[in-house]
């Protein structure tokens, strides 16, 4: 494990008195490759995922490329050896499984709390969502790359993009960017590309799946060059865009690769000589990969 988020050594402890009937949940967290920021981060998710453990105290104790997990509940002390590497965030998902199967040895009541739902003590459904759960209020940068089907003389379209996130309390977030797009695989002498900017929310509802929604508009410029001369058009068209991605954590960054599908107002079309020579559909499907900052 490295010093991926800063500088400083991080030696990081914090009791936490949970509410009545919850106990008392101590996590101590030793790791000096670690900035106090991501030594917090894990200290916080831990405390989550063990909100309704009773009274128990947890250290995280790191080495190069392994940490030590440590469990005391009811005066019997467990420990669980995990291997990691690369930056903090990517070790805080082996860390809160080995918390979470600890918990589940102690107690056999308990169901590993990384990779299913459990009842809590007033019988409401306690998921995974606090084990990944980022700090709110975080300027998150984003870029994509996309594929959208077209119609005519100009089938396919692909684009960039790039824009921020404002992440909220939960696995939610809100943001927007702008992008550019170009046909391709244009037939004769036939070119667009495309202006898009869009406002968009998501959330995580389960792990490594990730839902949103935008609304958008677009700004469309075309030519067309025949023996007249070449003609130029223009349209404008704004619409609602879904879609689904699977995400997994690389390095810093989050990789989402997935499907979108576009509703617009109204279809963009092309005309020479009274002619349609392509269009983008009132119903665009696509797929996009995107990277963003953890």
């Amino acid at each position: 494990m490295h010093a991926g988020l800063g500088p400083a050594a991080a030696v990081f402890a914090i009791s936490h008195v949970a509410g009545a009937g919850e106990g008392r949940v101590d996590v101590h967290v030793d790791c000096p490759g670690w900035s106090q920021e991501a030594s917090a981060e894990i200290e916080a998710r831990a405390r989550a995922q063990l909100a309704t453990a009773g009274d128990v105290s947890v250290s995280v104790v790191c080495a190069p490329e392994s940490a030590t997990v440590s469990l005391t509940r009811s005066s019997a002390i467990r420990r669980l050896g995990v291997a990691v590497s690369g930056s903090p965030r990517d070790a805080f998902d082996a860390l809160l499984d080995a918390i979470a199967s600890l918990v589940a040895e102690s107690d056999h009541t308990l169901a590993p709390l990384a990779d299913r739902e459990r009842p809590t003590t007033d019988g409401a459904l306690h998921s995974d969502a606090a084990s990944r759960s980022h700090p709110p209020h975080r300027i998150l940068p984003s870029v994509a790359m996309d594929a959208e089907l077209w119609q005519g003389s100009v089938p396919v379209a692909l684009g960039v993009r790039g824009g921020a996130k404002l992440s909220l309390p939960g696995t939610a977030t809100v943001g927007g960017f702008l992008g550019a797009q170009w046909g391709v695989q244009a037939r004769g002498d036939t070119a667009a590309w495309a202006l898009r900017a869009a406002v968009r929310a998501e959330v995580d509802p389960v792990r490594h799946l990730r839902i949103g929604g935008a609304v958008e508009g677009r700004v469309m410029f075309a030519s067309e060059s025949g023996s007249s001369g070449t003609t130029q058009q223009q349209a404008v068209t704004a619409g609602i865009c879904v879609g689904s991605r699977y995400v997994r954590p690389l390095g810093p960054v989050d990789v989402a690769v997935g499907p979108e599908m576009e509703a617009m107002v109204r279809p963009m079309a092309v005309d020479v000589a009274s002619v349609e020579m392509f269009r983008v559909p009132i119903v665009v499907v696509g797929a996009s990969i995107e990277l963003t900052r953890r």
